[in-house]
Parts: structure tokens; C-alpha cells; sequence
């Protein structure tokens, strides 16, 4: 009987993982696409990409010239555009020692959606800045925690990457869309 139900669990949980997997990643606007694709995989470039890939985004040639990788999808009217950086900086004046940054950036044009109201109800506290029509969340991930910084001071970056994880999250309205971007920069260990 406590096989049946464990089984039972087991085949539940697969199909719903099943279901959600073979969901396009932009069907249901903005900020469900830029969770699954930024959020879920925090900017990890390979995920990112195969998740991406597999949706029939396609990748855009003159950026990855220069050493971004960019993807494109049109919905309709809607154009989806995929902005990925993973990238190593040297040690310099801001953080004294070698770090890595991934970044993820999705606009989509159309949408009149209020991104900063989404953003700010999957975030569930208010933003740390905003500064004009932009608005960022700033906290540092230590462990499964994650500790919110509000009103940075300046330089405060180097005392937050050495804790652990920094995480940058923006939105901003961009002409007729709106853009969400995912920045993470952690502390490379010798």
C-alpha cells in the first residue's frame, strides 16, 4: 500500500515535470518567461541556452561577435530578445580579488504590462533602488538565504561579493516593452 502511494507520487510529479518542461518559455508574458530563463537558472549560460534553444529561440549573429551570446523569438506581434553574458573579471579597485558575473537580459516589444509591479510581487518586498523608470532588488545569496540590502551605500559591493553571491535584479520600461536583467557575481575561490 505505501508503495502504491510512493509510485503513485512518483509518476504525478513527473508528468507535471513532463507538462512543464515541454511549455514554451514566453507564452505567459515578461516575468513567467524571465523566471523560467534568468530566475530559475540564475544566469547560467548553458542552461540558459539549452533552454532557450530548445524553444526555437534563435541565436543572433552580431552579437556573438562580440562575445554575448543573443537570442531572438517572435510570438505574433511580440519579439522576444535574450541578452546572456558569463564572464570572469580580474581583481580591481571596486572587489580586490577575481570574480565571476552572469548576466541574463530579456525585452520584450510589445507589452504594456506594469513589469515592475510583476517583478516587485515575485520579489515580495519593494525594490532596493529606483532610480527614474528603472527599479532594482539587491541582495546577497548565503546559503538559501537570501539577505535584501536596502539603499546601498557606495562601495558597498566588495563587503557583499565576499559574503557571498550578489545578485542584482532590474527592471525597466524601454520604449514600447520592458526589460528585466539578472546579474549575479560571485567571489572565484583560489
Amino acid at each position: 500500500m505505501r508503495l502504491t502511494a510512493v509510485c503513485l507520487a512518483l509518476a504525478l510529479s513527473l508528468a507535471a515535470s513532463a507538462a512543464s518542461a515541454a511549455r514554451p518559455v514566453h507564452d505567459d508574458g515578461l516575468m513567467a518567461t524571465f523566471k523560467t530563463v534568468c530566475l530559475d537558472t540564475r544566469g547560467d549560460a548553458p542552461s540558459v541556452m539549452e533552454l532557450v534553444e530548445a524553444d526555437g529561440w534563435k541565436p543572433s549573429p552580431a552579437a556573438q561577435a562580440t562575445g554575448v551570446r543573443a537570442y531572438v523569438k517572435t510570438v505574433g506581434p511580440r519579439r522576444w530578445e535574450l541578452i546572456l553574458k558569463d564572464a570572469s573579471n580580474p581583481a580591481d579597485r571596486a572587489i580586490p580579488f577575481p570574480t565571476r558575473r552572469n548576466t541574463c537580459a530579456i525585452t520584450l516589444t510589445p507589452d504594456t504590462v506594469d513589469a515592475r509591479a510583476a517583478l516587485r510581487g515575485y520579489m515580495g518586498v519593494d525594490p532596493s533602488e529606483t532610480n527614474g523608470a528603472a527599479s532594482g532588488w539587491i541582495y546577497t545569496e548565503e546559503g538559501a538565504t537570501r539577505d535584501d540590502i536596502k539603499d546601498p551605500p557606495p562601495n558597498f559591493a566588495r563587503e557583499a561579493v565576499d559574503r557571498g553571491p550578489l545578485v542584482i535584479i532590474q527592471v525597466t520600461p524601454r520604449g514600447d516593452g520592458n526589460v528585466m536583467v539578472f546579474t549575479r557575481i560571485a567571489k572565484i575561490e583560489p
